[in-house]
C-alpha cells in the first residue's frame, strides 16, 4: 500500500455515509487496498460497498473506464446510500 500524506483512515471516520470503494481489475494494489480499508470498516463497524471496474488500471486510464467509474459512482450516490 502506498503511503499518503493524507490521513484517510482519519477521513473516513468523519464520514457519516457508507463507504465506497473503487477499484480497477487491473489494479495492482487494488487487493491489499481492500483488505488494508475493509478491516478498517470492519473494525470500526461502517457500511462499506466494494465495486471493481473490470480490465481498468489504478488511474481508469481509458475514456471508456472512466465512463464505467462515473457510472458506477452516479449510481451509488442516486440511490442514496451515500
Amino acid at each position: 500500500l502506498k503511503d499518503s500524506n493524507r490521513d484517510i483512515l482519519s477521513d473516513m471516520e468523519t464520514w457519516q455515509g457508507e463507504l465506497l470503494f473503487m477499484y480497477g481489475g487491473n489494479d495492482p494494489d487494488r487487493q491489499a487496498a481492500w483488505k488494508y480499508y475493509s478491516a478498517f470498516c470492519e473494525i470500526t463497524q461502517r457500511p462499506v460497498a466494494y465495486d471493481i471496474v473490470e480490465n481498468a488500471n489504478h488511474n481508469f486510464s481509458s475514456i471508456k473506464w472512466r465512463k464505467l467509474l462515473f457510472k458506477k459512482l452516479f449510481d451509488f450516490f442516486e440511490d442514496g446510500v451515500a
